[in-house]
């Protein structure tokens, strides 16, 4: 038996959106392999962007919040003895990071 691998493909040989039927089952301790669906694929749906994309904007609204919890921190802050206020200031970050 022979096998080959492609290491490289035109830009029509992709296609995006899309995964392979599975052609490959274990039938009474042996592989069996459907050639008729060797080439088969069906369409899955793609995420809106891409992972890295996904992530930054993940960042990004935790650093919103962390803006958004440092501002409240101060304005609950006010009035308080300085040293108290670098308490506080300690304790919130170890809460919030």
């Amino acid at each position: 038996m022979m096998c080959q691998a492609k290491t490289s493909y035109i830009e029509t040989e992709i296609e995006w959106g899309a995964r392979f039927e599975h052609c490959m089952t274990l039938e009474k301790g042996s592989f069996r392999v459907d050639l008729r669906r060797f080439h088969t694929t069906y369409k899955v749906q793609l995420p809106h962007c891409s992972t890295r994309h996904q992530l930054m904007v993940l960042a990004d609204c935790k650093l919103q919040d962390s803006l958004k919890a440092s501002r409240d921190r101060g304005t609950w802050a006010e009035g308080m003895p300085e040293e108290d206020k670098d308490q506080a200031t300690i304790s919130w970050r170890i809460h919030y990071f």
